[in-house]
């Protein structure tokens, strides 16, 4: 059986080989360009992300630069509307007012006013519901070939009847002697008179726009 020399026999290690210089060179330029196009993807991707935002941002601040401009041309428009409206209804106010006078005590007054003769004094022009009483005095000196007081007074109350466009129906004057001698005049007193009839107010004025939804409806 042969025999070993365990002294003489050691296993010897292989020494350590180093890369050569043009391979480790290589790699280090590798590792150089792997990193500055991290550093350009990087950058790029801050870049467009970036200028995405600032897109945005720009889109943003245009739409709300139009959105206000649309704001204020509707705000314009309610103001517009607003004082239109505020005139529309002064004028309603003035109109009803008007006519709330004209079918009233002004509106009788006015209508008698414009029909009086000459001569002739109102004392008292009463207005209650639809019947109106007229009191007056005729100071005039009768005259021959003139219209007597009385005469006077009964075309008077056919003109508040028959021109007055229907206002007063049954017109009806009554006379009397005041006793009070007129001035230079001989046995003539001042006469008396009242006057009664019916007061048919107008209509009130209907607005526009009721009369048209009338006409729709129908």
């Amino acid at each position: 059986m042969p025999k070993i020399n365990l002294a003489t026999s050691a296993v010897s290690e292989p020494a350590p080989t180093t890369a050569p210089a043009p391979v480790r060179g290589a790699a280090q330029i590798i590792l150089i360009l792997l990193c500055l196009a991290l550093a350009l993807v990087f950058f790029a991707g801050d870049y467009y992300f970036t200028s995405k935002q600032a897109a945005d941002a720009k889109e943003h601040l245009t739409q709300a630069r139009k959105q206000k401009e649309e704001l204020e041309k509707v705000k314009k428009e309610r103001d517009e509307y607003e004082k239109k409206k505020k005139l529309l209804e002064t004028r309603l106010e003035i109109i009803k007012k008007l006519d709330a006078e004209r079918r009233g005590p002004v509106g009788v007054i006015s209508q008698v006013n414009a029909r009086i003769p000459a001569g002739v004094r109102l004392d008292r022009i009463n207005l209650r519901g639809n019947s109106v009483t007229i009191e007056g005095v005729v100071d005039r000196v009768e005259k021959d070939r003139e219209k007597k007081n009385r005469d006077i007074i009964t075309d008077f109350a056919q003109q508040l009847e028959l021109r007055s466009n229907g206002l007063f129906t049954n017109v009806n004057p009554m006379f009397q002697e005041t006793g009070q001698m007129l001035p230079d005049a001989t046995e003539q007193q001042s006469l008396k008179f009242i006057i009664m009839c019916d007061y048919n107010p107008p209509q009130p004025v209907a607005p526009a726009g009721a009369a048209q939804a009338a006409q729709t409806g129908k």
